[in-house]
């Protein structure tokens, strides 16, 4: 009778890939928090540049007053586009639950006129629950100047959001 060749792995060499395997996870999730948690707040910066800018367009286009507003008094709660309280379109934060925005002057609505100029300057801050009481806590910042036009630039929060 030949000898047969057995291949595999012994019940060792399984609990040593294993335990590799969970010290390269615990490296790894922390990093991959943070990715998730940074990809929350560009997504809520994009979205909010792009509220501003259909705001600003509407405004143009109908040559009246356009508003973008919090929904139910809160960023958080998300944001709309509205004309004579006709709701244009509606944006939200998505999952990103851990995710707080905040208005410089607390204001939750802004209008253009049909200049495409905004009433007021527009300062809002993106930031999760990472330490925000830290000098260097991350963040975003939509910026939007008297001239209408936003823009979002990474922006270390210094406790902004708390």
């Amino acid at each position: 009778m030949k000898g047969y060749l057995h291949s595999g792995f012994t019940i060792v060499e399984l609990m040593i890939g294993i335990a590799v395997l969970a010290i390269l996870m615990s490296f790894a999730a922390p990093s991959y928090q943070a990715f998730i948690k940074n990809n929350c707040m560009t997504t809520i910066s994009a979205s909010l540049v792009a509220a501003f800018q259909v705001a600003r367009s509407e405004a143009v286009k109908r040559r009246e007053g356009v508003s973008i507003r919090a929904s139910s008094g809160s960023w958080n709660n998300g944001w709309e586009v509205s004309h004579s309280n006709v709701v244009l379109r509606r944006f939200s934060k998505g999952s990103c639950d851990l995710t707080t925005i905040t208005e410089a002057n607390m204001d939750t609505e802004f209008i253009y006129d049909p200049t495409g100029f905004i009433d007021a300057r527009a300062t809002l801050t993106i930031c999760d629950d990472r330490d925000n009481n830290n000098a260097v806590s991350p963040g975003r910042q939509v910026s939007v100047s008297v001239t209408g036009r936003p823009h979002t630039q990474s922006r270390y929060t210094g406790g902004a959001c708390t």
